[in-house]
């Protein structure tokens, strides 16, 4: 499930909330944009450009973009705004204007109504942890910080590390596998953790260190030491037992982890009960996944978001035209999803040769059908890494890399193996790790003279990232395991 979904469960649905209209009512077309002003149980009093209404829950969709959200410039924004694809800009609330419910968006400091198709959701938002993809004396390899609220008239975002506060491009940062909040596993185990115990992180890091909850008390772990296991607060399971309670297949919701007994508590139709992790599995789709339909009923190649299931296992999903709902069993995951990584099927004139593209949304941009049949990538400029290319692609003009947590894990290996800072791989410094895991040194430099594309002796991020793009988790675990990284504490200002 994507990391930051915006929960459209009835009760997350909350007064100061922008939405989206599912269906027309009262003459207010499908998916038009407005702002909740007030609410009475399930019944809500919804703000459009055309009037005020009252609606059930149900009638809405919580909208990807809420008031503090960060953003990038989509690929149909007006290039005369002047606005540069990794700059980031922030959602201020909702405007209307000629009958149009639009998003208000501060791009350095200056204002401008967009709908949500011109914008591009950060992978990273205010509270997020993060890792900076390049390294230095001040952020050394494996730090990690937090985006902070405080990107004014800037389009660049402010991080706090361990030594300081820094502003960085936004496709500089990648977020990190572990957040405040996760259920976490520690790699290692003693007498207070033993082996797959579950935890939970109590918030943000200090000093590059999670504070975590286990049953029988807290300790300050360093990020590479923890797991987080796919199953999370939010997440739909099944359990992997049955009795007169829960039936076999019946369907439940994560609502809470209970650290003091290393549990998942789960939200049955029947009732609420405590589970291990393990006695848990995964249900095949996922509030917020894209999805299709496994069996053609009209949406024949669109693509949906799933929204909110009901306890008969009816799904709403959200798409193009309008919303639906289907019986969960006719509905397939695509494929890619949102922060996939993925590079181009074939080249492209403004994108880098062989550059890392990450999947941000679903196109809004599809004019040729009534159906979304694309998603919206970023990829790296073939001008400058301080650029990217925005394009909406069809899935067969993409091949998937790797997902989030992949990614993360391997920009931190990646600043690992750095050892001077400078942002990429010497031969010496390529060698020293790969021969501590057993490999034989003349494998090892026949293995970066295949990675050194360019020939210019030094592995970029791309360029290791093309060594682990086909079979990330399995090659980054087993690096993870040769390195552990310090942390340090400090001050300073500046950017990055």
């Amino acid at each position: 499930m994507p990391l930051d979904v915006e929960p459209d469960e009835i009760e997350d649905i909350t007064v100061g909330k922008i939405v989206h209209l599912m269906g027309e009512h009262h003459d207010i077309k499908h998916n038009s944009l407005g702002r909740v002003i007030d609410k009475d149980g399930e019944v809500l009093v919804v703000k459009f450009s055309e009037g005020t209404i009252t609606l059930l829950g149900n009638d809405l969709d919580m909208c990807s973009y809420q008031k503090g959200t960060y953003v990038y410039p989509g690929a149909t924004l007006d290039p005369d705004l002047q606005v540069e694809g990794s700059d980031v800009g922030e959602v201020v609330g909702v405007h209307y204007q000629n009958g149009e419910g639009l998003l208000h968006v501060r791009f350095a400091g200056r204002g401008m109504a967009c709908t949500p198709d011109m914008l591009v959701k950060c992978e990273f938002q205010i509270g997020t942890c993060v890792y900076w993809t390049k390294s230095d004396s001040d952020i050394p390899p494996s730090h990690i910080g937090v985006v902070v609220d405080d990107l004014g008239k800037k389009t660049k975002v402010k991080v706090h590390f361990p030594n300081g506060a820094w502003r960085f491009n936004g496709p500089e940062l990648v977020r990190a596998p572990v957040q405040p909040g996760h259920c976490v596993h520690w790699i290692k185990k003693d007498d207070d953790v033993p082996e797959g115990t579950l935890g939970k992180v109590l918030g943000p890091p200090e000093k590059g260190r999670y504070w975590v909850g286990f049953p029988k008390d807290a300790w300050t772990f360093r990020p590479e030491c923890l797991r987080a296991p796919e199953i999370q607060v939010g997440c739909w399971v099944t359990w992997v037992k049955s009795d007169e309670d829960i039936p076999e297949g019946m369907v439940g919701k994560v609502i809470k982890v209970k650290p003091e007994k290393g549990r998942l508590k789960v939200r049955f139709p029947t009732g609420s009960w405590s589970f291990e992790v393990e006695a848990l599995q995964l249900f095949h789709i996922q509030p917020g996944d894209w999805v299709t339909i496994s069996e053609p009923d009209g949406v024949s190649g669109g693509f949906g978001e799933v929204l909110r299931m009901d306890d008969k296992r009816i799904v709403d999903v959200k798409w193009m035209k309008g919303p639906g709902k289907h019986a969960a069993g006719d509905l397939q995951k695509l494929e890619i999803q949102k922060y996939d990584r993925v590079r181009l099927t074939s080249s492209a004139d403004n994108v880098k040769d062989g550059g890392i593209g990450v999947v941000l949304s679903l196109s809004q941009a599809c004019a040729d059908t009534e159906w979304c049949t694309a998603v919206e990538v970023q990829f790296p400029h073939k001008d400058g890494p301080s650029q990217v290319a925005c394009m909406s692609l069809p899935l067969d003009g993409l091949e998937k890399g790797m997902d989030l947590e992949g990614v993360g894990e391997m920009k931190a290996t990646f600043k690992k193996y750095d050892q001077n800072g400078d942002g990429r791989l010497s031969e010496g410094e390529f060698l020293s790790v790969l021969t501590q895991l057993g490999l034989e040194e003349g494998d090892c430099k026949d293995l970066f003279q295949d990675l050194d594309r360019d020939g210019d002796g030094k592995l970029s991020p791309d360029e290791f990232l093309h060594y682990v793009f086909s079979s990330a988790g399995e090659k980054v675990s087993v690096l993870n395991e040769a390195n552990e990284a310090p942390t340090n504490n400090g001050e300073g200002e500046g950017e990055k």
